[in-house]
């Protein structure tokens, strides 16, 4: 569809009065559809669409979930129609976004990391910073129209401060109690101890577990780190240093907000440095309404 098609259909108030919003990662997929106020009119979610692992899989979950997303509000299926905004996860991976955009059927489509619609649904348009802590992490802040970013580069090089590195560390922390190298602490025993083959077992869940599993240690580790455990505090302080730095890093002069998002951001409240924890905002929204946003703003 040529720009002139796209504007005349838009001035005789048919289909493309509407925009398309996609959050896609690697556990869900969600989309929605709006009016040009910004009104959600349908919803969809579906399963994983991961375009750096399984792009096939992921191209064909996001069109499903914009098709049910327009079915539940009642409007025409027919994809090309529409502009399109997605935020996806792995987006900025090698050539992933790129080689995907062009197979996109959309009337026009912008790829972005998830990083971008999760700043944009946070924030809104004001400027600030997110620090996104769920099974991985990512840091990202906007000043006017630069957007800096850190992380997001995966649970083997990256990630820091995510749930997935802290299970990890935990486990890393047991083999070296295990070989005398580190004392042992109760949640050290604990761990070990969900483990009924002991060490061994240990080494063949790290073989042949994903980033998700080892994320479910975290909410251990934070539990005990409140009893006071040596280990978990450690693990903390270590992973807490790294997420201030990296605050530090993208932190602009006269910033005045940072939101936390993900699964551990409760839980990081406190050991965020001081100077942060000062800015802390509620987020106003969540990816998918800052997908939408951006839909309207970039096609609108």
């Amino acid at each position: 569809m040529t720009i002139e098609e796209f504007e005349h259909l838009s001035s005789s108030s048919k289909i493309p009065d509407y925009f398309l919003g996609v959050d896609g990662g690697g556990t869900s997929c969600r989309a929605a559809v709006s009016d040009r106020s910004g009104a959600i009119l349908g919803r969809a979610q579906a399963g994983a669409a991961n375009i750096t692992t399984d792009p096939d899989g992921a191209l064909q979950t996001i069109l499903q979930v914009c098709r049910q997303a327009l079915e539940h509000a009642g409007l025409a299926q027919d994809l090309e129609l529409y502009p399109a905004y997605l935020g996806l996860a792995g987006s900025m991976t090698g050539q992933a976004g790129e080689r995907l955009k062009p197979l996109l059927p959309f009337s026009f489509s912008e790829v972005r990391s998830d990083g971008v619609i999760a700043l944009e649904g946070a924030l809104g348009p004001r400027d600030g910073m997110i620090a996104i802590l769920g099974t991985g992490s990512l840091f990202m802040a906007r000043q006017g129209s630069e957007l800096t970013s850190l992380g997001g580069r995966g649970f083997l090089l990256g990630d820091h401060g995510g749930g997935a590195r802290l299970g990890r560390a935990l486990l890393e922390e047991c083999l070296l109690a295990c070989d005398g190298l580190r004392p042992f602490t109760p949640l050290l025993e604990k761990t070990l101890a969900g483990f009924g083959n002991g060490l061994s077992g240990v080494i063949s869940f790290a073989k042949s577990s994903p980033p998700s599993a080892f994320a479910t240690y975290a909410a251990d580790l934070f539990s005990s780190a409140g009893q006071g455990d040596e280990a978990a505090i450690q693990i903390l302080s270590e992973a807490a240093h790294l997420i201030n730095l990296s605050l530090d890093k993208i932190r602009f002069d006269g910033c005045d907000a940072l939101c936390l998002l993900g699964g551990l951001s409760r839980s990081y409240d406190s050991w965020i440095a001081p100077h942060h924890r000062s800015l802390l905002k509620e987020p106003q929204g969540d990816g998918l309404s800052g997908a939408i946003s951006l839909a309207i703003r970039t096609f609108g």
